[in-house]
């Protein structure tokens, strides 16, 4: 009996089954790997910092290229140099620091593979990926954001090439996206909160935390400190100097507050050139001190304008604190409130505590 033909036809149905099982592997393999991105994504989306967006991201993308190494690298402020901020892999041949004209990619706005002998290699590598490499650009409505590149494995043919050049391009579109939006919710986020000019948080934000910080002040049992400032003959200064000498003034104070108050203690400018700051877990004789600090570095600042060094300023502060005046906040700017006042009727460039019922001086300089 010929049975050439039923052997063809048992041969045609094997080659079936396994080119379909091929298919269902690379589904498979498809499915698991759109299943990582969405994870990556819905993690980025929730990451409160920059910093945790990529640490995220280092992590993640160890898992979605398994058995590859790669980096992320972001542009920096003079957008001509790139920081590697995120590596996996075993093999890590990109230096920490790299110029942008480097880069085939970021030269030329589109992925660059090198995946064989004599392909055109970029300049940013410690060694060229013995393998081939991808590096793809990040970028987001015509700004570079960044570098994603990825040493290839071996044994990759141009099949899974193309694989891994989509997969990364997915990867890339979901780090550019969430990093640029996670970008601009922290900077309105900082312009809602932060007093542009000095630097210090607005008045807005310090309503909301002055009631938070007192409440738990007065649940855990310690103490506050509420402390407001005010520059002695502000008004003279830029009627003799200009405004704009005077926001020189104003930028260099509230540039010394931030470098030098304690991070728990929260810097606010009340408005005008009056500054305030709540210093929570601080005894008044604590923020005294600190605060007599301040006084004598505003006293020394020796800021350039134009041509020329401004004149030096003083400061009047006003100290009340939650042990001796309602933990009621309104109760708490008051105290503080008149103990400035006292300051300025006491010659200025003075700290006046408002103790319980009364005000006394005690002299800043």
């Amino acid at each position: 009996r010929d049975l050439s033909e039923r052997r063809r036809m048992e041969q045609t149905q094997m080659q079936t089954l396994q080119q379909m099982s091929q298919v269902m592997r690379t589904l498979e393999v498809h499915h698991r790997k759109t299943l990582q991105i969405n994870h990556l994504n819905d993690l980025l989306q929730s990451s409160r910092s920059e910093d945790e967006a990529l640490e995220v991201i280092g992590l993640s993308l160890a898992e979605i290229f398994a058995g590859a190494s790669g980096c992320l690298a972001l542009v920096g402020r003079d957008s001509r140099e790139l920081a590697c901020v995120a590596a996996w892999g075993e093999h890590r041949l990109v230096p920490m620091d790299f110029e942008v004209d480097d880069c085939w990619a970021l030269r030329r706005g589109e992925v660059h593979i090198a995946a064989h002998a004599g392909d055109l290699a970029c300049a940013h590598f410690v060694a060229v990926p013995e393998h081939g490499y991808l590096c793809l650009p990040l970028t987001v409505r015509g700004d570079t954001l960044g570098l994603l590149h990825l040493a290839l494995p071996a044994g990759i043919d141009d099949s899974a090439l193309g694989d891994v050049r989509d997969l990364a391009r997915s990867v890339g579109e979901t780090i550019k996206l969430s990093l640029s939006n996670l970008r601009l919710r922290l900077a309105l986020q900082e312009q809602a909160t932060h007093d542009v000019l000095t630097g210090l948080f607005n008045r807005r934000y310090l309503e909301d935390t002055l009631r938070r910080e007192l409440h738990r002040a007065e649940r855990n049992g310690s103490q506050l400190t509420l402390a407001m400032l005010d520059i002695d003959h502000f008004k003279r200064f830029n009627d003799e100097m200009g405004h704009e000498a005077g926001d020189v003034m104003l930028r260099g104070i509230g540039r010394i507050l931030c470098d030098h108050l304690r991070k728990s203690d929260i810097g606010c400018r009340y408005g005008g050139e009056e500054l305030l700051i709540i210093m929570p877990d601080s005894s008044v004789e604590a923020a005294h001190a600190r605060l007599t600090e301040l006084c004598d570095l505003i006293r020394a600042m020796q800021l350039r304008y134009r041509d020329g060094v401004l004149p030096s300023v003083t400061v009047s502060v006003g100290i009340a604190g939650s042990a001796d005046h309602s933990t009621d906040e309104a109760t708490l700017l008051r105290a503080a409130d008149s103990a400035l006042y006292a300051a300025k009727a006491g010659g200025r460039d003075c700290i006046v505590v408002a103790a319980a019922g009364a005000s006394s001086v005690m002299n800043g300089r």
